[in-house]
C-alpha cells in the first residue's frame, strides 16, 4: 500500500517536471496536455506564473 502511494507520487512529480521542461522548451499548453494525457486546465494551473522562455527559431 505504501509502495503504491510512493509510486503515484513519483509519477505525479515526473509529469509536472516533464510539463515544465516542455513549456520552457517552447511547447504550447495544448501539446503538453496531449503528450501527458492531461487537461489543458491542469497544464494551465501548473504553469501559471512561470515566465515563458523565448526560443530562437
Amino acid at each position: 500500500m505504501a509502495n503504491e502511494k510512493s509510486l503515484e507520487r513519483l509519477v505525479s512529480l515526473l509529469e509536472r517536471q516533464i510539463a515544465i521542461q516542455l513549456y520552457l522548451g517552447g511547447a504550447n499548453q495544448g501539446v503538453i496536455a496531449r503528450m501527458l494525457n492531461k487537461s489543458k486546465g491542469w497544464v494551465n494551473d501548473l504553469l501559471r506564473g512561470l515566465p515563458r522562455n523565448k526560443v530562437a527559431k
